[in-house]
């Protein structure tokens, strides 16, 4: 009788839930919230979900604060806190307009145009940078743009009328309120890396969720693609 007490208590008292603090890139804020909705109903465990430009996240991060997990929108940010962190998700640029554009030089058609703020290395406004420089573009966008604190903010930023034009990713693209019309930046390959932060079964256990089918199913019907490579 003895040896059967332990799982009958057991059985009466589940195994306490555990929490986890996972920080992300502001632009995987719908999808990954649903997700980690799936992880809790599967798992019982708590979900605590805190998210920004990755650039801030990373830099919470090396200052010590508590994240189990991190996903950030690009790889160089991801390196700032010591990870190489495992390839999750792909997305690329786009610009949503108060009217039409054939390509990217008529942006200075436009007397605003948000763009998450480069000077402070948040990822999307690198990106942006990155390419618009690649095609000579950049001097022309950078007298008119509005630098926001994440990409999600120059969605806003459209999308409230502050601005006439955005640089965001596809997956905000899809999220604009504002009548609008799109160009996409087909040219732009933005890779999200993911990592444990501090090590746990809990963590690990939702790291693995991450790349489950399950979690890719959400991730792509929010306009995420998967690398090459994960």
């Amino acid at each position: 009788m003895r040896s059967v007490l332990p799982l009958l208590l057991l059985l009466a008292f589940p195994l306490r839930a555990e929490e986890i603090v996972v920080s992300a890139a502001a632009s995987t804020r719908d999808a990954l919230t649903e997700v980690a909705r799936a992880y809790e109903a599967k798992t019982h465990d708590r979900v605590l979900l805190n998210f920004g430009g990755s650039n801030e996240m990373a830099r919470q991060i090396v200052a010590g604060a508590k994240v189990d997990v991190f996903i950030a929108a690009d790889v160089e940010t991801m390196k700032r806190t010591g990870r190489d962190g495992r390839a999750l998700l792909s997305n690329r640029l786009a610009i949503v307009s108060a009217s039409p554009i054939s390509n990217v030089s008529q942006l200075k058609r436009f007397r605003r145009v948000a763009i998450a703020n480069w000077r402070a290395g948040v990822p999307a406004g690198v990106y942006a940078r990155s390419y618009l420089m690649t095609i000579n573009a950049w001097r022309d966008v950078e007298t008119r743009a509005i630098p926001t604190v994440d990409v999600r903010a120059a969605l806003a930023a459209f999308d409230s009328g502050a601005a006439d034009a955005a640089i965001v990713y596809r997956t905000d693209e899809r999220l604009a309120k504002r009548r609008h019309a799109t160009l996409a930046l087909d040219a732009t390959s933005i890779v999200y890396p993911a990592a444990v932060i501090r090590k746990s079964a809990v963590a690990q256990r939702f790291f693995d969720f991450l790349f489950s089918d399950g979690a890719t199913r959400i991730f792509t019907r929010y306009g995420f693609t998967l690398p090459t490579k994960r």
